[in-house]
């Protein structure tokens, strides 16, 4: 029976940041959020999703590295690059 109403909660979020190795231009944030209770994909598919929408836009694969990353790490409307000495995001700007 369908039921139709109430909440739905995010059982699990997974974020994976698709960047340029050399600028740490971040090209793609791809979140993977489940509803249900499981099985829940691994970071490996998380990531390999990731690469699969940034290879579909034609983007040279070469120099793309990822970051897997959590919820809290991004700000609303703020701007992020990967730093890649540290491979860590850092805040740009604030729109």
């Amino acid at each position: 029976m369908l039921q139709m109403g109430g909440t739905l909660k995010a059982t699990a979020h997974l974020i994976c940041v698709v960047y340029d190795a050399r600028t740490g231009d971040i090209v793609h944030v791809h979140h993977d959020i489940s509803l249900n209770k499981g099985p829940y994909p691994s970071e490996a598919e998380v990531e390999a999703a990731a690469l699969a929408q940034v290879q579909k836009r034609g983007r040279n694969m070469g120099d793309m590295k990822t970051l897997h990353a959590q919820p809290h790490d991004f700000k609303p409307h703020a701007r992020y690059k990967v730093n890649p000495q540290r491979r860590a995001l850092e805040q740009v700007s604030r729109k």
